[in-house]
């Protein structure tokens, strides 16, 4: 039998988009709440005070959530391609470099299982077409480096067969935390000492791709990019002087800009690197307080003016 602790998420690639596949990497969760969206159409005419039980007919639209989990020194890299869109596994041996781009052609099937208290079994909940129209990476003092991404899907199966039969899930072994012990933040080549870290992106992608197009017109088309991608960023910590805050005034559009690198790393060396070569410093408010002053930093990522990658996230996972 099966209980509440027993529940997992797992993904596999897809080779076309919305093409279900069996999961292959599986995780633990912190939070999930995907779920089916089911639409209706409903006649407008006049017949009856209620509406007839054969003037509405079933619109799906796929499914959506978020996705929250712990990131571990293994099993991270699977997402790096859906969250940033390019994602180089050859030129540094065991490294995983991802870089922005496209996410176009990129899908995955998702597996939920979900505890069924009434038989003491996991349900498996299936979803096709997966895409990550955004994220957020956080870390705190005392915390552990989180991942929530924000999921779209084309379809949901629930308690499905074949493909999307129940997974038995196989977790990394030997997979360590990424915590705050090993979290650094750099600031044009200085540490910053920061209390959080938040760096979310964004896709920018339509993810509502309906239209007439006869016994497929309930099939969602993959999403595609619509609006520019956008990474922002927020370091807190406490007000040590007056740098940041002096970025925020420039008067110059170079004034306002910096590298920012955050880092992190686990007991057993498995290490993960952001690196935000043009980081634009847009709020750092430093107010009186009868505490010791905090210090809120918050700014959007450019891209390069010279053309070279406007971020670069490195994931060295351990063997």
């Amino acid at each position: 039998m099966a209980t509440v602790h027993d529940q997992f998420v797992g993904v596999a690639d897809e080779v076309t988009y919305a093409t279900g596949v069996a999961p292959t990497a599986f995780f633990e969760v912190v939070s999930e709440d995907i779920t089916g969206v089911y639409e209706r159409i409903e006649s407008e005419a006049i017949r009856g005070p209620l509406l007839r039980e054969d003037r509405f007919a079933p619109n799906p639209k796929g499914a959506e959530g978020s996705f929250e989990f712990e990131v571990l020194d293994k099993g991270f890299e699977f997402w790096l391609s859906h969250m940033f869109g390019a994602v180089d596994d050859t030129t540094v041996p065991g490294s995983h470099v991802a870089t922005l781009d496209s996410v176009s052609g990129k899908s995955f099937s998702l597996q939920a299982a979900r505890y069924a208290s009434g038989s003491d079994t996991l349900i498996p909940f299936s979803y096709h077409g997966g895409k990550v129209p955004e994220w957020e990476l956080t870390a705190e003092v005392d915390g552990i480096l989180k991942a929530n991404l924000t999921l779209d899907f084309a379809a949901e199966v629930i308690n499905g067969s074949g493909v999307d039969a129940l997974a038995v899930p196989a977790y990394p072994v030997g997979a360590q935390l990424l915590t705050f012990i090993g979290a650094e933040a750099v600031v044009d080549g200085i540490g910053f000492p920061v209390n959080s870290i938040s760096l979310s992106g964004s896709n920018g992608l339509k993810v509502d791709r309906y239209a007439m197009r006869g016994g497929s017109s309930t099939a969602k088309r993959e999403p595609k990019a619509e609006e520019l991608q956008e990474i922002t960023f927020e370091l807190a910590g406490e007000f040590e002087d007056d740098a940041h805050a002096q970025r925020v005034a420039a008067s110059l559009a170079a004034g306002a800009t910096a590298a920012v690198t955050l880092s992190f790393d686990s007991p057993q060396g498995g290490t993960f690197e952001v690196a935000l070569p043009v980081a634009r410093f847009d709020e750092a408010p430093a107010n009186i307080a009868r505490a010791i002053t905090e210090h809120t930093v918050t700014g959007k990522v450019l891209a390069p003016a010279d053309g070279s990658e406007p971020i670069t996230a490195t994931y060295v996972p351990v063997v």
